[in-house]
């Protein structure tokens, strides 16, 4: 079943709207587009992502987190804008250089000249594959993007409200 969308990308979100609502990780959203086809999203057209970027001016490497996770990972960067695998934690395509005609490959773009600290972009429409399959690691806070919901907190919210709900039924102490 596909994730929901939360915002299409004529009624979008900015960054800071993003991280108030349970948007998407990269890779969860990239596994969604695999499974459920890229059309059950085509509304969406670019989407935030709740998958943090940060790095410096032409830096091989940089920091990634989730929105709401303190702890930070290193990664490795690409130099070039271009078609890469992702790796398999984030989703990122930061892996081996591939090309269009691979379809687990991603385009990856970002700045090269200026330190950049925010959201990653999940592209679905644009001129070619690029603009079909992009990550974008630069749009500016203040653009408006689609959202697509996250299915893991709805899971973990589920999961709270289950707890809660048999805690207040007057389940044992020490019962989960």
């Amino acid at each position: 079943m596909p994730l929901k969308i939360l915002r299409t990308y004529d009624n979008g979100a900015t960054q800071d709207e993003t991280r108030k609502l349970p948007a998407t990780p990269l890779k969860e959203y990239n596994d969604a587009i695999k499974r459920d086809g890229i059309e059950s999203y085509r509304s969406a057209r670019a989407v935030w992502t709740s998958t943090n970027i940060e790095y410096k001016a032409g830096a091989t490497e940089g920091l990634v987190w989730l929105e709401g996770q303190k702890k930070k990972a290193k990664i490795h960067l690409p130099l070039n804008d271009g078609w890469y695998l992702p790796d398999k934690k984030w989703g990122i395509p930061n892996g081996a250089p591939s090309d269009e005609n691979n379809p687990d490959a991603l385009f990856f773009s970002r700045y090269l000249d200026r330190n950049f600290s925010g959201l990653l972009v999940r592209r679905l429409v644009g001129f070619g594959d690029g603009g079909r399959r992009g990550v974008d690691a630069g749009y500016g806070p203040g653009v408006r993007l689609g959202v697509i919901e996250s299915a893991r907190k709805k899971e973990n919210h589920t999961h709270k409200f289950v707890r809660k709900l048999v805690c207040d039924c007057g389940a044992v102490k020490g019962e989960k």
